[in-house]
C-alpha cells in the first residue's frame, strides 16, 4: 500500500506551499495551513492555499512552489542511503511542515530541526540538491519536473499531527499521540518554569 502518496489526502498535509516564501525563516516562521476553499490540483494531487492570491501564484508557476522531492524529509533523501522507494511510498521519510528551509529557491521540508541543521551543515561542502535529485529521479523515473512521467507528492507521512501538535505523530497502532524527544524536552522545560 502506498500510504504516503495517496491522492485522496491533500499534499503537504494541507499546508500552503506558496506561503512559505513570504514567511520568516524557520524557527520564527510557522507554516500556514491552507483551506479547502482555495485548492488546486497538480497531477491529481490536491494542494490547499490560505488565500486566492496564493492559489493563483501556484497555478501560474507550480514548479516554483512545489516542495523538492515530493515534500519528504530533504535530509533523508540526500543523506540517508538506506531508504528504498518501497519504504518511501509506505512510511516516509516523514516531514514536518513546520521545519523547513528555502534553499536554492526551492522549499525543503525536514522531519526534525536536527535534520535541517545537518542538511545546512552539509550544504557548505557539497551540492546536496543535485545528489538528492539524482536519487529522486532514480526512484520515480522523474527527471523533468515540468513534464513528469511519475509525479509524486507526500500526502500522508508527516512528523506532525493536527490533533497531537508539532513534534508529535499519532500512532498508527494505538491512536495515541507520540512526542519526539525534542518536543518532550520543550514540554518539560515549559512545565518546570
Amino acid at each position: 500500500m502506498d500510504a504516503c502518496i495517496l491522492k485522496s489526502s491533500p499534499a503537504n498535509a494541507g499546508y500552503d506551499v506558496v506561503a512559505y516564501y513570504s514567511l520568516e525563516p524557520y524557527p520564527e516562521g510557522t507554516a500556514v495551513l491552507g483551506s479547502e476553499e482555495f485548492t488546486s490540483n497538480y497531477f491529481d494531487y490536491t494542494y490547499h492555499f490560505s488565500t486566492a492570491s496564493n492559489k493563483a501564484k501556484f497555478e501560474a508557476n507550480p514548479i516554483k512552489y512545489l516542495p523538492i522531492w515530493g515534500g519528504f524529509c530533504a535530509y533523508a533523501i540526500t543523506s540517508e542511503s538506506w531508504w528504498t522507494w518501497e519504504e518511501i511510498e509506505e512510511d516516509g521519510p516523514a516531514a514536518n511542515p513546520n521545519v523547513w528551509l528555502i534553499y536554492n529557491d526551492k522549499l525543503h521540508l525536514f522531519m526534525l530541526p536536527d535534520a535541517k541543521k545537518a542538511f545546512e551543515n552539509e550544504t557548505a561542502d557539497s551540492n546536496l540538491d543535485y545528489a538528492g535529485s539524482l536519487r529522486w529521479a532514480s526512484w520515480t523515473n522523474n527527471i523533468d519536473l515540468l513534464h513528469p512521467n511519475n509525479f509524486i507528492a507526500n500526502t500522508g507521512c508527516f512528523w506532525y499531527d493536527l490533533q497531537c501538535g508539532q513534534g508529535s505523530i499519532k500512532s498508527k497502532i494505538t491512536g495515541e499521540c507520540i512526542l519526539s524527544d525534542s518536543a518532550r524536552s520543550k514540554q518539560n522545560d515549559n512545565s518546570a518554569s
